[in-house]
């Protein structure tokens, strides 16, 4: 991420995390594929075919296929305030609805990844996928111009609902459950 883009992120924050120019991908469109490290240092692709969204973690002891109902893509950064409270709503979403076909995945754009998201997940462990984005590749894929910016995205690979910013966690909640975990 260019010091341009953060500067952009940190005005965007102070204006309470919502964004400025839309520029998200669009509800209704099929989420591009992507590869990206995860902070356990295994590779996590996610892919759409044939309507059907596949997460694949690949590390050493082979790959596991995951096909959930709900996917939501958080993208944040260990320095930005509003993406903690969009972690807490995550969370508290996860506990609840992982057993129903929730997952969630954390991309984390700090520009020294595992630097920053290591020791910030000692104090603040995070119970699903955190992956590592550090040159902002699959932020400017998914076209994220906001911190903290959710996808989600259902069991087709079909973007549901964006938030760009934080809203409040009953509509996260609401959009969650209507992308597919009634």
């Amino acid at each position: 991420m260019t010091g341009t883009s953060r500067r952009l992120l940190i005005c965007v924050m102070v204006l309470g995390g919502v964004s400025i120019v839309g520029g998200v991908l669009p509800e209704g469109k099929t989420i591009p594929n992507f590869s990206t490290l995860l902070v356990d240092r295994q590779t996590l692709t996610v892919s759409v075919r044939n309507d059907r969204l596949t997460l694949e973690v690949q590390g050493d002891k082979g790959t596991i296929a995951i096909h959930p109902k709900v996917l939501v893509i958080d993208f944040w950064a260990t320095w930005c305030p509003y993406c903690r409270v969009a972690e807490k709503w995550l969370k508290r979403l996860y506990a609840q609805y992982r057993e129903k076909g929730l997952e969630i995945l954390a991309i984390s754009v700090d520009e020294d990844g595992r630097r920053s998201v290591r020791p910030y997940l000692l104090g603040h462990p995070i119970p699903y996928l955190v992956a590592l984005d550090a040159r902002a590749s699959v932020a400017n894929r998914m076209k994220v111009t906001s911190l903290p910016t959710l996808y989600i995205v259902d069991a087709k690979g079909t973007i549901r609902s964006v938030f760009a910013g934080i809203r409040d966690e009953a509509s996260l909640r609401k959009e969650v459950i209507a992308a597919g975990l009634k």
